[in-house]
């Protein structure tokens, strides 16, 4: 499956470890390696998680912001492997 992005997310691969590639979070959010993002990515949806377990009006209304920031990070996260994959090729 290919995705479409506007913006180049890789501003460095590393070619022997693809994980310490330097990633741009789309949005101007600064930058991360790659496997900072994907825990970035993990942490953020574990407290989604969290947030939506404790079903009280604030947690719903936290949790709305949270799958946006996920969303966010995921976009980046699939845009930034598509790039290498590309790169590969």
């Amino acid at each position: 499956m290919s995705l479409v992005f506007e913006e180049r997310v890789v501003m460095h691969a590393d070619r022997a470890n693809p994980d310490d590639s330097k990633i741009r979070i789309l949005g101007g959010a600064g930058t991360l390696s790659l496997k900072a993002l994907k825990l970035k990515a993990r942490k953020e949806a574990l407290q989604l998680a969290v947030d939506i377990e404790a079903a009280t009006d604030e947690s719903y209304r936290i949790a709305a912001y949270n799958v946006r920031q996920l969303k966010n990070t995921l976009d980046t996260l699939a845009a930034a492997l598509e790039e290498l994959n590309d790169e590969k090729s």
